[in-house]
C-alpha cells in the first residue's frame, strides 16, 4: 500500500499478510509460528493501512517477546455487515522477557481509536480482537 495517502481503499487480509511477510524471520528465530484463518469473502475497507499494520505489528511484537519457543499467534479475520474483525490469539507458554515494548498499550488503543475502531482484549486466550468499520472509498460507513 502508498505511504503517502492516509486514506486508501485495501484488503485488510493482505495488509496482514504483508506484516506478517516482514515478520516472519524474527518469528522463525524465535520457533514462533503464524497460523492464518482469514475470511476470505472479506470486503475492502478505506481506513490508513498503515496505522492499522502499526497496531497489528504492535501486538505481535509484543508476544515474539513472551512466547516460549514452538509457540503461535493465530490470525482470524471475520466480516459481519457493517464491520470487520481481527482477532490474534497467541497459543503456547509465556516466559518473562526483560525486553522493553515498542509500543504501550494506549499507544495502540489511541491509533485504533483514529481509526474509529475499537481493541478488546480476551482474558481467558491473552489475545485481542481489533474491530473496525466497513466504510466505502468516500468514508460512510456501509
Amino acid at each position: 500500500h502508498r505511504m503517502d495517502r492516509a486514506l486508501s481503499t485495501f484488503s485488510v487480509n493482505e495488509s496482514i499478510e504483508e506484516l506478517l511477510i516482514l515478520v516472519h524471520r524474527v518469528a522463525s528465530q524465535k520457533k514462533v509460528t503464524f497460523e492464518k484463518d482469514f475470511d476470505e469473502d472479506m470486503p475492502q475497507i478505506s481506513s490508513d493501512p498503515a496505522k492499522l499494520q502499526f497496531v497489528v505489528f504492535c501486538f505481535i511484537d509484543k508476544n515474539l517477546k513472551r512466547l516460549d519457543k514452538d509457540s503461535s499467534l493465530i490470525f482470524k479475520t471475520t466480516y459481519s455487515g457493517d464491520s470487520i474483525r481481527i482477532s490474534i490469539i497467541p497459543k503456547g507458554d509465556f516466559i518473562e522477557s526483560e525486553e522493553r515494548e515498542i509500543c504501550p498499550e494506549d499507544i495502540s488503543q489511541y491509533v485504533i481509536e483514529q481509526l474509529d475502531g475499537s481493541i478488546i482484549k480476551n482474558a481467558e486466550d491473552k489475545g485481542i480482537t481489533i474491530t473496525l468499520p466497513v466504510k466505502t472509498a468516500i468514508g460512510t460507513t456501509t
